[in-house]
C-alpha cells in the first residue's frame, strides 16, 4: 500500500499559502542578513574616501536593492514555483520593515529624497525582489540546430 492519497502527488512548491509564507519569511530573513552585511561592507569602503558621506545614500540604496534581490531568489528556491508571488511578498515584507524602522528613526534619517523618489524606491524594492525570484527559475536550454 502506498502512503500517498489516490490521485495526489506531493511536489515541491505545491503547499499553497503556508509554503509561500514560509519561503517568503525565509527570503525576508536572508534579505535582512544580506542588507546588514552589505551595509557593513559599504560602510568600511566609504571610510576610505575623503568625504565618507558623499556616496552614503547611493550605497544604502544599492544595498537595499541587492538584498531584496537576494531575498526574492531565496524565496523562490525554497518554494519552487510562483516567482511573482514569492518576489512580491518578500518585497512587501521589506517595505513593511522599512516603514517600521522609519517610525523609530525618522528624525535621524530624514531623507534627502523627495516623496516621489521615495515612492519609486519602495516600488523598486518590490521589483528587485520579483527580479530575484525570476532569476531563480529554471529555464530549459534551447537547442541550436540539429
Amino acid at each position: 500500500m502506498s502512503s500517498r492519497k489516490k490521485g495526489r502527488v506531493k511536489t515541491k512548491g505545491s503547499g499553497g499559502v503556508t509554503s509561500l509564507l514560509k519561503s517568503s519569511l525565509a527570503g525576508f530573513g536572508v534579505s535582512l542578513l544580506a542588507g546588514i552585511l552589505l551595509l557593513l561592507g559599504l560602510t568600511a569602503l566609504s571610510l576610505s574616501f575623503d568625504d565618507p558621506e558623499s556616496l552614503s545614500s547611493a550605497m544604502a540604496l544599492g544595498a537595499l536593492f541587492l538584498s531584496s534581490l537576494a531575498g526574492g531568489f531565496v524565496a523562490l528556491k525554497m518554494n519552487g514555483s510562483e516567482a511573482l508571488l514569492c518576489g512580491a511578498s518578500v518585497g512587501a515584507l521589506m517595505n513593511l520593515a522599512l516603514l517600521v524602522i522609519s517610525l523609530f528613526v525618522r528624525d535621524v534619517a530624514s531623507s534627502d529624497m523627495g516623496v516621489l523618489r521615495e515612492i519609486l524606491a519602495r516600488g523598486a524594492v518590490v521589483l528587485m525582489a520579483v527580479l530575484g525570484a525570476y532569476l531563480g527559475t529554471h529555464r530549459k536550454k534551447r537547442r541550436r540546430g540539429r
